[in-house]
Parts: C-alpha cells; sequence; structure tokens
C-alpha cells in the first residue's frame, strides 16, 4: 500500500515496471548505468526513487548508495519486531523458501537470520556511518496502521513533494499475511519470479504481483501463529530484540513500550 501511495503521486517518479529493483544488492555488477535506466522516464519530477525491502540487510549496500547518492534521502520503515519475525515467518513459508511442515521455533534453529534481520541498530548504525540523521527518516509501521493519512503525509513531507496529496491507495487495507492455497504451487512461484527476473521481464512480474485476481486464486488468509506460541517466542526473544527497540526509542524519541511484550 505505501509503495502505490508513493507511486501515485505526480511529483513522484518510482523505477519503471518494477517496485524493486535490487541493484545494491543482486544486480550491482550490472553497473550504474543498467540502474539509471529504470528511470530515464522521468521527467520534471521532484523526486526520483524506488522501494526495496532488502537493502536494509546487507551491510555493503549504505556505502554503495552512498558512492553514487550521496544527497539521498533514505526512509525505514519498522515495525515490531516480533511481528516482522512472524510475518517474513509466514512469507518465507508461503514462497516455498521454508519447509512447510516447520513450527517457527523449528524454523528460528534452521535459520537464524529470521531474528538477526530484526536487529534494527546494528542495520541503520551503517546507514548513519555515511548518511547525516537529516537524511534518514526512521517511520513507525503503527503509524501506518493506526493514521495511514497522516503517515503518508508525513513521507510526503520529508521527500519534498507536496505533502497535502492525498492518493487512492492510502484507502486500501495494508497487506495481510496469505498462504498458498495449494502447497506444490509454493516453489513454483518462486521459480517463476525468478525467471521473470532474470529475463528483466519487470512489467509483467509487476503485474502478476499487482493483480487482486491472481492473488486471491492462490492465496489465501493465514494465521501460523498462535497466541501462546506469540507469548513463548517473545520470551525467548527479548533479550536479544530489547536493545534494539530501545535504540529505536531514543532515535525517534518514542515511546515503543508495547513493542516489548
Amino acid at each position: 500500500m505505501l509503495y502505490m501511495a508513493i507511486k501515485e503521486h505526480p511529483q513522484i517518479c518510482t523505477a519503471r515496471d518494477i517496485k524493486e529493483t535490487n541493484f545494491f544488492t543482486d544486480n550491482y555488477e550490472k553497473g550504474f548505468d543498467w540502474y539509471k535506466s529504470f528511470f530515464d522516464h522521468c521527467d520534471n519530477h521532484v523526486a526520483i526513487g524506488e522501494v526495496s525491502n532488502t537493502y536494509i540487510y546487507d551491510t555493503q549496500v549504505p556505502s554503495r548508495i552512498h558512492s553514487f547518492l550521496p544527497d539521498v534521502k533514505l526512509i525505514s520503515v519498522l515495525r515490531n519486531p516480533y511481528d516482522r519475525l512472524i510475518s517474513a515467518f509466514s512469507f518465507r513459508k508461503r514462497m516455498g523458501e521454508l519447509d512447510s511442515s516447520l513450527n517457527i521455533f523449528d524454523a528460528l534453529q534452521k535459520h537464524p537470520d529470521l531474528i538477526s534481520q530484526n536487529f534494527y541498530s546494528d542495520q541503520l548504525k551503517c546507514y548513519l556511518q555515511y548518511y547525516h540523521s537529516e537524511q534518514v527518516l526512521i517511520a513507525l509501521y503503527d503509524d501506518l496502521k493506526t493514521d495511514p493519512n497522516q503517515f503518508i503525509s508525513m513521507i510526503f513531507s520529508f521527500i519534498g513533494v507536496d505533502a497535502d496529496f492525498e492518493p487512492e491507495a492510502i484507502r486500501n487495507r495494508v497487506n495481510p499475511s496469505a498462504a498458498v492455497r495449494f502447497q506444490f504451487l509454493s516453489r513454483v512461484i518462486r521459480k517463476g519470479a525468478d525467471f521473470l527476473r532474470r529475463k528483466e521481464k519487470y512489467s509483467t512480474l509487476g503485474y502478476l504481483k499487482s493483480s487482486d485476481w491472481f492473488r486471491n486464486m492462490l492465496f489465501k488468509s493465514d494465521n501460523d501463529i498462535s497466541d501462546n506460541d506469540r507469548k513463548e517466542l517473545i520470551e525467548i526473544l527479548r533479550p536479544e530484540f530489547q536493545p534494539h527497540i530501545e535504540w529505536v526509542e531514543l532515535k525517534t524519541g518514542r515511546d515503543l513500550s508495547h513493542w516489548y511484550y
């Protein structure tokens, strides 16, 4: 929803035919001209940019971005780390990246990156080594859920475009978790998406990802974690997550006590 809201703004130009170019991670060897080609349609826009869910995890990315774009503005939307972990677990299961028989506790043992990907202070400190704090906006997913209009206005203001613009997408529900209706489709979907990326068929991939009909046909509502499992998860991971939550509180000036439970 956030990506679509940004994409709607007439003063913002996003990458052509694709949400995430993954240039600064998977496609860096293709060169900056390859990356720039995604924005060659941009003309007289106030802001140009892309959205990526992976740049925060790779410690090489901040220096790579800075080498080409030292004056860029960066936005990181952080979620309660326990909620984000559960969401990542569900997503990776439905995409066939995790064995469908795994419960979340076994998954944490076999895939510790499910935990480390929520170490927000470690990740953002890497960016703050290269960028002034005024260039990095740390936003909270909580605010997107509770007051999406104010949230998107804040994002637009930070970017430097008209903050009064009201995108249609902001009225849509934030994407719910979903599971594949037929488990054998998980790997087929993933392999198909990877094939389209390799062939740079980004418009086709983007169309399929944004199609409500395609999504409803393949996915159903998903709830992998019981309340008891969540409570146990919090008890296990509190020593690891608490320092990172405290760091976010310090940087944002927000009380995130509800993230501890």
